[in-house]
C-alpha cells in the first residue's frame, strides 16, 4: 500500500487539490469504481469504537457498512464533487476548499494540525471489495500572512 506525507499551506478562500497517480493498474479507471477519502486526527489513530473521520469526501458507494444502501456522492460548496475518480486514466483528485478548514462547519480540519488519511478503492461501489490504496499523514500549516493578519 502506498504510503503519503503531505504539507499544506492554507491561505484564505484557496482551493487545494491532492491527487493521487496509481502507475501500477493493471487497466485504467472506469466509471463503476468508487472512492471514499477520510482524515483522522493523528493522535487518536487508529480510531477505536465508533471514531468518525474528522472529514470525509466519497463518490457513490452501494452497500455501505454491513447494512446495506447508498452512500450519495460528497460535492463542495460551489456543487461540484469534492472527490473524483478521472475515468480513463491512473487518477483520483481530491478538492478542497477553504469550507474544508473552517472551524465554525461541523467537521473540519484544523490549521497547525497532523491528520492521518486513507484512500479507499472500491472497483464496484461495493464496500465488501473495497481496499485501502493509499494512507499516510497530511499536516495542516498556517500562512504566514494568515497568522499575522495580513489576509482576511
Amino acid at each position: 500500500m502506498p504510503k503519503f506525507d503531505q504539507d499544506i499551506t492554507i491561505f484564505e478562500d484557496d482551493t487545494y487539490l491532492l491527487q493521487y497517480t496509481f502507475s501500477d493498474l493493471q487497466e485504467n479507471f472506469t466509471s463503476d469504481w468508487g472512492t471514499w477519502w477520510g482524515v483522522y486526527e493523528a493522535s487518536s489513530w487508529p480510531p477505536l469504537g465508533q471514531a468518525s473521520p474528522v472529514i470525509q469526501k466519497h463518490t457513490i458507494w452501494n452497500n455501505v457498512a454491513s447494512g446495506g444502501g447508498t452512500l450519495a456522492q460528497t460535492n463542495g460548496s460551489d456543487g461540484n464533487p469534492d472527490i473524483r475518480i478521472v475515468v480513463n486514466s491512473n487518477i483520483i483528485e481530491v478538492i478542497f476548499t477553504q469550507q474544508d478548514f473552517e472551524s465554525t462547519t461541523p467537521s473540519a480540519m484544523d490549521t497547525d494540525g497532523t491528520y492521518y488519511a486513507e484512500l479507499v478503492t472500491s472497483p464496484d461501489k461495493d464496500e465488501n471489495t473495497s481496499l485501502v490504496a493509499a494512507s499516510g499523514l497530511i499536516y495542516i500549516s498556517s500562512s504566514i500572512f494568515s497568522v499575522v493578519e495580513y489576509r482576511p
